[in-house]
């Protein structure tokens, strides 16, 4: 009997890690290694950092831009100069993850795989 059913293929996991998994590897009979499980393709690297910022997958440019600079208005550690440190620190790595997911997201037109 083929293995194509999804019910053959159900595997309990973390959800972040969930949606790595193909349906196809399945398909094949053939289990996805870790390292393929925790490393993210550079779609899904995309993908990710265009959540984060809260634009849609079709964004252009400049709607990525526009988000960009709106959370780093709410989240820039200048704002927050005069807050408890635990604030300031938090504010710091969330500015980080911005400009990180913001890098990754015009990257995204700049090379073939999506890479940046």
């Amino acid at each position: 009997q083929p293995r194509n059913e999804p019910s053959s293929c159900m595997i309990v996991l973390d959800h972040k890690l969930f949606h790595r998994l193909s349906w196809r590897s399945c398909r094949e009979d053939r289990v996805p290694s870790w390292d393929e499980l925790l490393q993210p393709s550079a779609e899904q690297r995309v993908d990710t950092a265009l959540y984060e910022l809260g634009v849609p997958l079709s964004a252009s440019d400049e709607e990525i831009r526009r988000a960009y600079h709106q959370l780093l208005l709410q989240h820039h550690p200048d704002l927050f100069q005069a807050a408890p440190a635990a604030t300031r620190e938090r504010s710091r790595k969330m500015t980080l993850k911005i400009r990180s997911a913001y890098d990754t997201a015009i990257g995204r037109r700049d090379s073939p795989m999506g890479a940046h």
